[in-house]
């Protein structure tokens, strides 16, 4: 379930529009997943359960290939938000996310 949401940094700027929404991303039973099958923005990423692998985002509607366009480390701690570039990473095809290992949630916020 997305919820339209506005995502602010540590010290308050704005780097989502109104329109973003949050879409929760769950990697415990598939290494690769869509997060978005149709062109947008990514904004940035929250860490909700601890990663067992790295996570690449690609620009792509449903596989892991194309272009980067994000990357969480598998260290990331549970409850860090790494954020994509103030306004947001276009992604002209979608948004694909693959885990290096199953394992782990994130919450991606996309427009």
């Amino acid at each position: 379930m997305s919820q339209t949401i506005q995502v602010v940094d540590a010290k308050t700027r704005v780097i989502s529009p109104q329109s973003a929404v949050s879409v929760p991303v769950d990697f415990t039973s598939a290494a690769l997943q869509v997060i978005q099958g149709t062109p947008g923005r990514i904004f940035g990423v929250l860490v909700t359960a601890a990663l067992t692998g790295t996570v690449t985002i690609y620009d792509n509607a449903s596989a892991a290939a194309g272009t980067i366009i994000g990357y969480v480390p598998a260290s990331t701690a549970v409850g860090t938000f790494v954020p994509f570039l103030s306004g947001g990473v276009p992604a002209a095809q979608g948004i694909t996310a693959q885990a290096s290992a199953t394992g782990g949630k994130l919450t991606a916020f996309v427009s």
